[in-house]
């Protein structure tokens, strides 16, 4: 730690209060008149003002090829926030984590994550009441922080931030999203008002797909002579969370077909009457004209409406679909490729070209059909397979 009056030290700044002010300011020594000076920050919190500290601090130079007992953990964290993770889907939850670790590591250098240390930030988390999968989590964002800074040059080596769950503890997880009976799906989808919600849903139920890859899908990703799906945006590169091609399924097809239809209406309409577009992207889901960046808020509401419990997400679609395609005797081999994990056997260049296959998947596209046929017998407001799949859905 630096001594008191230098608590988060960064560079030449640290912070400091001036008499009879509970403000933090961000704090250095004028060589010139051999005085301190402060410039106030307008806080009384600390981790907000070590977050200000830091931003600030960037902002007039970067630090490169430092040690770790060099860097402020603070401005590793900071930095792979402001060029990494608040452009990922993700980024609300990584900026908790940040706020986690801010929090508890506050002026520390990147030098003193020992094992230690570690272990007693992992028993203050767990004192807060995070499960040992949430506390896992937090520590993936900061590992994840660090090994970014030592990627692009900030710190010359990053420590070991170790894992509190193992392999094992993860495969027997309860699947995030619970699946769900028939009769709940169909109760879901009734419950729908609006055309955005409607179309997430239709898609979640033909590809199986994280919802994130849905949010990204547009027109240019189907291929119809070829009778797939390209859940991997053009120019983005795979993740751990693999984005397959799946096939159109017999109940997607009519549905994408409206869709598009309707698109291209819409655009011939304005173009005729000299209007700007209301929705001038090439996205299935969007809203009022404008990309959706999170489903959560409106997937409440929907689940609520449904009667369902709060255990009901996205994931539960595609947690549902892989069992019934499991149920329905579909090869493991096209449940993986579904999921968007390599099977075994199966390499990145093997994969480019199976989709032009024209038996790809075909086995769970005829089993994800039965299933829509199964559900849309259920439903009572509208039908996801009938010969009225452009019916647009009021809202």
């Amino acid at each position: 730690m630096p001594p008191e009056d230098r608590v988060g030290q960064v560079g030449d700044f640290w912070l400091s209060k001036r008499p009879g002010s509970d403000q933090w300011c961000r704090t250095w020594y004028d060589q010139g008149a051999r005085q301190t000076r402060r410039a106030s920050l307008g806080t009384e919190d600390f981790q907000r003002a070590l977050q200000l500290l830091v931003e600030w601090a960037a902002g007039q130079y970067k630090i490169r090829d430092a040690t770790p007992a060099e860097c402020p953990l603070a401005h590793v964290l900071t930095r792979y926030w402001s060029d990494n993770a608040q452009h990922k889907p993700s980024a609300p939850e990584i900026k908790i984590a940040i706020r986690y670790w801010t929090e508890w590591w506050g002026a520390a250098m990147v030098s003193e994550l020992t094992l230690d240390r570690q272990a007693e930030f992992v028993a203050w988390l767990r004192s807060k009441g995070r499960s040992d999968g949430y506390v896992s989590l937090i520590l993936s964002r900061g590992r994840a922080a660090l090994n970014d800074a030592r990627k692009h040059g900030v710190i010359t080596s990053a420590p070991f931030v170790p894992d509190i769950e193992t392999a094992e503890d993860r495969r027997q997880k309860t699947p995030i999203g619970r699946p769900l009976h028939m009769r709940e799906v169909a109760k879901l989808l009734d419950a729908v008002k609006s055309e955005h919600l409607w179309r997430f849903c239709v898609l979640l139920l033909n590809t199986m797909a994280r919802p994130a890859a849905l949010l990204d899908l547009e027109a240019g990703q189907v291929d119809r002579d070829h009778g797939f799906i390209n859940l991997l945006p053009a120019g983005t590169r795979q993740t751990k969370k693999r984005r397959p091609c799946v096939p159109i399924t017999k109940t997607l097809l009519p549905w994408l077909g409206a869709w598009d239809a309707e698109r291209t209406a819409a655009r011939r309409k304005a173009a005729a009457l000299n209007q700007p577009l209301v929705d001038d992207t090439d996205l299935y889901v969007s809203y009022h004209g404008k990309p959706v960046q999170r489903i959560v808020t409106g997937w409440r509401a929907l689940r609520d409406s449904a009667g369902l419990d709060d255990q009901v997400n996205p994931y539960s679609i595609r947690h549902t679909l892989g069992r019934e395609l499991r149920r329905r005797r579909v090869p493991g081999d096209e449940i993986s490729l579904m999921l968007g994990h390599m099977p075994v056997g199966l390499n990145d260049t093997t994969a480019i070209y199976s989709p032009y296959d024209p038996d790809y998947c075909q086995t769970a596209a005829a089993a994800i059909d039965d299933y829509c046929t199964e559900v849309s017998g259920m439903m009572t407001v509208r039908r996801l397979v009938s010969g009225r799949q452009a019916l647009r859905v009021v809202g």
